[in-house]
Order: structure tokens, then C-alpha cells, then sequence
């Protein structure tokens, strides 16, 4: 009886009882040219770190060595730098042999430039198999004194052909003669992670949240889901006991739930939902590894575990100690409460 009444009120949360979509506000128009900033930090991560650190569905970058580029309006080598004697110097790279399956939407570019009055404008070209056209560029005002900078160039954004896999780009960094050093040129796939937007769970949530599912702990702060999502949401306490155990949170609205149920022992078939949502809850779980375990088991394949839980770079979180792995090791192995 316990188990068709669990279920009964699943597909009952699922029909009736799912909140209304909450749907992201409207942004303005792609710039051809985004902050760089979130993607320099991808890059600082994905260095110290490795390509899984911020891997989506996936790879997240290609790299382009800038030595493979060759040089156009006599470029002239001076040590690190090149001296541009005409009004129009670049790079043109080789043909580009990208991994399929991966849309590569973003190009992130370091250089340095010195132009005589400090100020330039760059132009890419990528070319489709039709050559460089000037509909098929972008262009854009650079500070040419000398300072390495970078730049992310959307290849998608404005007159770039969009879903087009480039087979040769050409860098144009200066209008007028200078000097030129170019550092580093990679490519960046379509990464949510990186879209302009200042809530990146939203924006994730937009990118990968389909079907019906469930949150674990919405507590006070549910995510945010698109409208093809529908949400259950699930918790170790009704809602008058949350109350009571929740003094802090008093004046703050609650996510009532419609499962009460132990993040250990979900009430849910094998394979039943399309995603699981735990915000900042498996770090307060008795047995974090034991509640992913459990995600992945309620998941269909292909289904989507959305977890976030405390960076250890973040600057609120630097001061305190990497949690060890073996004490939750421990915490998994079967007792007999479990």
C-alpha cells in the first residue's frame, strides 16, 4: 500500500500540484564580441585543472597553435612581435580539422597591438567554402598600445552564418601598420556556462531541464525551470515541520513538498524521471554519495542529474578545509539503519 500510495503522488505532483513555469526575462540581442572575462576563467580552469572540470555534453575547447598561421600583408618577424608596414596585416589558418559532433561557437583570441594614435579595429573572417567574404566578418574596436588583451568573437552573432562549421578563419588585428604579437587562439564550443546572464543555474537549467522530474530540498530557493520542465518536489519534512526546524527562514516563503521522503530512500521507480535537481543538498547529507546514487538510479538514460554544491574556489569558500573523501566513503558503506 505504501508503494502505490508513493506513486499515486508522484504522478499526482507531476499532473496537478507542479508549480507554474518561472521563465527566464528577456535578454537583449548576442554581442559579436562577449566579455571576455567568464571566458578567461574557463580557460584559467580548464589549465589548472583539466577539460572535464567544465565539460557540458561535450568537448569544450580545440585549440589553434598561432604557428600554424601564416602571415598576410607582409608581416615582417621582429622577435615575439611582427611589424605590419601595410594598412591591412593578418593570419590566415590552415584548414581547420574540428572534432564532430561539437558546435564551435566562440573564438577566443590574445594578442597584443601598437597602432600610432593607440586605437584600431580588427576584423575575422571565417570562411564557409566560399572564401573570405565580408559577410561572412565581423569587426570590432581594439586599444592598440601595446598591453596584451583578449578578445571573444561569437561566430555565430550578427552576419555570421550560424550552425556552419568554419573551414579556415583569417585574423585581421590591425586596419593600419603597427606592430603585432598574437599569443593564444582557441576555440570554444557552445558552453551554457558561458552565456551572458548573471543567474548560471537559470541559464543551465534553460540548456538541459526536459520532461518531468524532481527537486530534492527546494526549501526556500526552487530552481528555476524552463516551461518544458515539470517539477515534483520532494523533502525530508512536511512543510509545518520545515517551519519548526527552520527558524531562520521564517517570513520566507516555503517550497511545499509532495513527496516527504528521506534523499536515501526516494519513493520512485527505476528510470521514471528526466531529471533530478539538488541544489546545495548533498553537502548536507548524511550520504551525499549515497543520494546521487539515487538520482542516478530514478534517471531514464540520457536523463540529467543537476547538482551544485560548494566550489572550492570561490572566495567564500577559501578559507575552509577540502572536505576529505574517505569519511564519505565511510558514510556509504551499509549500517544497520540503513
Amino acid at each position: 500500500m505504501g508503494g502505490f500510495r508513493a506513486a499515486t503522488a508522484l504522478v499526482r505532483g507531476l499532473r496537478d500540484l507542479v508549480r507554474g513555469p518561472r521563465r527566464r526575462p528577456a535578454e537583449s540581442a548576442p554581442s559579436a564580441t562577449p566579455d571576455p572575462a567568464p571566458f578567461d576563467d574557463l580557460i584559467t580552469r580548464i589549465d589548472r585543472y583539466g577539460a572535464a572540470w567544465v565539460r557540458e555534453t561535450a568537448p569544450v575547447l580545440h585549440p589553434l597553435l598561432p604557428t600554424d598561421w601564416a602571415p598576410l600583408g607582409g608581416l615582417i618577424p621582429d622577435g615575439t612581435w611582427w611589424t605590419a608596414p601595410t594598412d591591412d596585416p593578418g593570419w590566415v589558418s590552415p584548414p581547420l580539422a574540428l572534432p564532430a559532433g561539437t558546435h564551435w561557437r566562440y573564438l577566443h583570441v590574445r594578442f597584443a597591438a601598437t597602432a600610432p594614435d593607440g586605437v584600431a579595429r580588427t576584423q575575422l573572417f571565417r570562411d564557409d567554402g566560399d572564401g573570405f567574404q565580408e559577410s561572412s566578418s565581423v569587426s570590432w574596436q581594439i586599444v592598440a598600445d601595446g598591453v596584451e588583451r583578449t578578445y571573444v568573437i561569437d561566430l555565430t552573432a550578427h552576419t555570421l552564418p550560424a550552425n556552419r562549421v568554419p573551414q579556415r578563419l583569417r585574423l585581421d588585428p590591425l586596419d593600419r601598420p603597427g606592430r603585432l604579437r598574437l599569443a593564444r587562439l582557441t576555440l570554444i564550443a557552445d558552453l551554457a556556462q558561458v552565456e551572458p546572464g548573471s543567474n548560471l543555474r537559470t541559464i543551465m537549467a534553460e540548456r538541459y531541464l526536459r520532461g518531468g522530474g524532481v527537486e530534492c530540498g527546494a526549501l526556500q530557493n526552487p530552481m528555476t525551470v524552463p516551461a518544458t520542465a515539470r517539477v515534483i518536489y520532494v523533502d525530508r519534512l512536511t512543510l509545518a515541520d520545515a517551519r519548526a526546524h527552520y527558524p531562520e527562514l521564517d517570513g520566507q516563503t516555503l517550497t511545499p513538498p509532495n513527496l516527504v521522503a528521506d534523499l536515501q530512500r526516494l519513493p520512485i521507480g527505476d528510470g521514471r524521471v528526466d531529471f533530478c535537481i539538488g541544489n546545495h543538498l548533498l553537502e548536507h547529507a548524511r550520504d551525499p554519495i549515497g543520494g546521487l546514487c539515487q538520482f542516478l538510479r530514478t534517471l531514464r538514460p540520457g536523463g540529467v542529474a543537476f547538482v551544485s554544491v560548494p566550489d572550492v574556489s570561490h572566495p567564500l569558500a577559501r578559507g575552509r578545509p577540502v572536505t576529505p573523501f574517505t569519511p564519505r566513503l565511510e558514510d556509504h558503506r551499509p549500517t544497520p539503519d540503513r
